[in-house]
């Protein structure tokens, strides 16, 4: 969103470089005006061919191109050309990681549903500097996108060295997603080992690989 504090925009929009030619534009949703001291959105949408992501994470350049109409900022009276000039602005880059193609889900069964998948189990460690067991929780589910699966409060007790959580998620082509996460205490950080399973192995890979 932008807000335009002394002219008008026109024909606003967001323009996308990707880096690789598995994301295409397939359309521009422009903003036709923004007025002074307003607020206006543009949309762009991409498509991805093939399934899976190739990478954990992938950037995109963003530019906002806009024509600018002066107007009196007082009356709104138009001062110049009425088809103004043409401005490019540039946009922090655009990055799309593997958790925005999962969706937060609730499972009925967890237990149930990680022995039914048949593909093993991916599985990574890492050291994590968290105050509390919550906190670390938190990034976590956020690295995944996944939902945390009916913790209890007594789950982040941060009196107990070790600690166990489960996260589920959907894949964007309705492929449920498993996470376990076990995390023990030392010292002044967590070290996480952490078990992805999924019947697509590419995609648990990638979302064991995804936390940071």
């Amino acid at each position: 969103m932008l807000t335009m504090l002394r002219g008008n925009l026109h024909m606003t929009d967001v323009v996308l470089d990707s880096p690789s030619d598995v994301y295409q534009i397939t359309t521009i949703l422009r903003a036709s005006s923004i007025s002074c001291g307003e607020t206006g959105t543009c949309w762009v949408a991409l498509q991805r061919s093939g399934t899976i992501p190739d990478s954990v994470g992938i950037q995109f350049e963003a530019q906002l191109k806009f024509s600018v109409v002066e107007v009196d900022a007082a009356s709104g009276e138009l001062l110049g050309d009425e088809d103004g000039f043409q401005e490019e602005y540039p946009l922090e880059d655009v990055e799309l990681n593997i958790d925005d193609f999962i969706e937060m889900a609730i499972v009925e069964d967890f237990r149930r549903g990680w022995t039914h998948v048949e593909t093993e189990e991916v599985i990574r460690k890492y050291a994590l500097q968290f105050k509390d067991v919550r906190s670390a929780v938190n990034a976590i589910a956020k690295c995944l996108g996944m939902q945390l699966d009916q913790p209890s409060e007594e789950s982040f007790d941060d009196s107990v060295a070790m600690h166990n959580f489960n996260f589920y998620g959907i894949y964007v082509s309705g492929i449920p997603v498993y996470a376990r996460a076990q995390l023990h205490k030392q010292n002044d950080m967590f070290i996480l080992k952490l078990a992805v399973r999924c019947e697509v192995r590419e995609i648990s890979t990638l979302l064991a690989d995804s936390v940071n």
